[in-house]
């Protein structure tokens, strides 16, 4: 075999189906484990239910994997290129996560169960954040690579039948990021409420370092958002399938927000996702079409945080400026017009 051109087994639609399944069983398990660590701080135990739906859901993604790695070994292929192309960083996940496991097993066991935002920054957390952000991203990266062997119009909507995997994968890797970044992002900490004081003339003041998280939590989480949402569009154009920007906004925005049971944001979080799909097929944003990928990032986080605003200021007492507000709401959209620059960047002169 060339080592330079290593041959690797293709991917079948029944391995990256399973697969992307079985990670939304695991990030449903580690959105519950997060949940039980904000609402019962008194846990003592690491042998839990929601660290059973975890862990299941780890040891299903680890036997669709592990399946194929041998039914190929069998079929003469290398361990190294036993897995389909994408899933090696999988693999790896695999072995990091249960590290991972293992080791926080004796960590709560060590030094007690972790309370608040303790849960994510302990260090054998951040070791089973990097291997679930691994792992999960496989069906991505397969399709990524994956050549498009179908003719169809550049613009053709595409099939939920033949890249529900890869939908999946996106949701679950940016569901992965938005909840490792829980504790700086509105939905869980919302921005100008925090220690709110009234005066003896009426009005509100609060702390200055709550005006620093408010806005550094809206560029955060606008650009997670769109990173992932931009790096589909750059490979896939147009050819998402219908209602995929609602499932990537609205899905993780109703998520994380269960986080600290913040659902009066529920509606701005479904109209914003139905604006994003709208926005997405109207403006058409393709690496070709630059100017439409600009307007397309800079207006997805400028209507999100827009709405989201708008919500804070009609269900509690904001003692923010307009001045600090809007400039949240425009450093949300300004994050998103940077990251295009990234992603879609100018033509260089030849």
């Amino acid at each position: 075999m060339d080592d330079q051109n290593p041959r690797y087994p293709d991917e079948t639609a029944r391995l990256s189906l399973a697969f992307a399944l079985a990670c939304c069983w695991l990030i449903a398990g580690a959105y519950l484990d997060s949940w039980v660590h904000n609402h019962v701080p008194e846990l003592e135990t690491f042998f839990t239910p929601w660290h059973a739906v975890l862990y299941t859901g780890f040891l299903a993604a680890a036997a669709v994997l592990l399946s194929s790695f041998v039914g190929n070994l069998r079929r003469g292929f290398a361990w190294r290129t036993a897995v389909p192309r994408g899933y090696g960083l999988s693999m790896i996940g695999l072995g990091l996560f249960f590290v991972g496991g293992v080791g926080d097993a004796f960590w709560h066991e060590l030094f007690g169960i972790e309370v608040g935002v303790e849960g994510a920054l302990s260090a054998t957390h951040q070791l089973l954040d990097l291997a679930t952000v691994l792992l999960v991203s496989g069906p991505m990266r397969a399709a990524w690579q994956r050549a498009d062997r179908t003719e169809r119009p550049p613009d053709a909507v595409g099939s939920w039948r033949t890249q529900l995997p890869l939908v999946l994968s996106l949701f679950v890797t940016l569901a992965t990021l938005v909840l490792i970044s829980q504790i700086a992002h509105p939905l869980t900490n919302p921005i100008g409420v925090s220690e709110v004081v009234e005066t003896h003339d009426g009005h509100f003041h609060g702390r200055s370092d709550a005006q620093v998280l408010g806005v550094v939590s809206v560029m955060l989480q606008s650009a997670l958002l769109m990173g992932i949402i931009l790096l589909a569009i750059r490979r896939w154009g147009m050819a998402l399938p219908l209602g995929t920007m609602t499932v990537l906004l609205t899905g993780t925005g109703l998520a994380i927000l269960v986080m600290d049971d913040q659902y009066r944001f529920g509606p701005a979080v479904i109209v914003a996702g139905a604006v994003a799909e709208l926005l997405y097929r109207w403006l058409r944003p393709t690496a070709a079409r630059i100017w439409a990928s600009r307007l397309f990032a800079t207006g997805v986080p400028l209507v999100f945080y827009l709405l989201y605003v708008l919500t804070l200021m009609a269900t509690d007492r904001i003692w923010w400026s307009v001045h600090t507000t809007t400039g949240a709401v425009a450093a949300g959209a300004a994050t998103g017009l940077l990251l295009s620059l990234l992603v879609f960047p100018p033509q260089a002169p030849e």
